[in-house]
């Protein structure tokens, strides 16, 4: 059983504009398709004091969410990783490091 102990007020929010009634801990995935619902998810789940993973499909990349630590991105190639981190530097995110790495 998985219980949700912080609050989710933005992401319930979200899930509730989209017909999600189950709260997150007992229904915690959402797929969104749009860019527009993309931005939105991510703003809400960053919002909200929680760990999340995002993965995407089909671009094999994966976002690693730590609610008070660090988002970590991976993924198959450096240019993939590229497109999520430069807009992120650009929009003033600090970055701890930024090292692409071979695949283990």
């Amino acid at each position: 059983m998985v219980r949700v102990v912080l609050s989710t007020n933005n992401l319930g929010r979200l899930r509730s504009n989209h017909g999600i009634s189950e709260p997150v801990g007992l229904s915690p995935f959402h797929i969104a398709d749009t860019p527009a619902d993309i931005s939105a998810l991510l703003l809400a789940a960053f919002a909200d004091p929680v760990d999340f993973t995002v993965f995407s499909v089909p671009k094999r990349l994966a976002l690693l969410a730590d609610h008070d630590e660090y988002t970590t991105i991976f993924g198959m190639s450096k240019s993939a990783v590229s497109r999520i981190a430069t807009p992120l530097k650009q929009g003033a995110v600090p970055f701890v490091s930024y090292e692409p790495q071979q695949p283990l």
